[in-house]
């Protein structure tokens, strides 16, 4: 049978245990939601940088096929991530809208040629093809 003095020391016991597995739950948890922050940021940061490669890829392909005159054509193998939503092709400009973690970005990047044409937004693998005619510069991608 347990003494009074016997009672204290139990309870002193349970309660440092509670009070090291809250403290561990509390540090695992603040762990946990700081690398979710990460690793959603590095994410929308390696979308961004892709999306920006192949803008820029773009429109060196489509002023060296300007500059080289027509029929010259080129076709650029690219991988176009999952959070691209549009892209526009207009004159002098190729603009991405990338929505991502509740972000917005909108990159575009301006060419000195006038540029016309459609690439699909979807994602995964794609043959984009360059191409001079008269006067612009042709870009389709399926």
């Amino acid at each position: 049978m347990a003494t009074v003095a016997e009672i204290p020391k139990n309870a002193q016991v349970g309660m440092e245990y509670l009070m090291i597995v809250g403290f561990v739950t509390f540090i695992l948890t603040i762990a946990l939601v700081t690398s979710q922050f990460y690793s959603d940021y590095f994410k929308e940061q390696i979308t961004v940088n892709q999306v920006d490669r192949i803008g820029k890829e773009l429109i060196d392909t489509a002023e060296e096929v300007y500059f080289f005159g027509e029929p010259t054509r080129l076709t650029i193998r690219a991988y176009m991530p999952d959070d691209v939503s549009e892209i526009i092709i207009s004159d002098k400009l190729i603009a991405f809208t990338i929505q991502g973690g509740g972000n917005l970005f909108n990159i575009t990047h301006y060419s000195q040629v006038s540029l016309q044409g459609n690439i699909s937004s979807g994602q995964g693998l794609k043959d984009i093809k360059v191409a001079a005619a008269g006067g612009f510069v042709w870009i389709n991608g399926t």
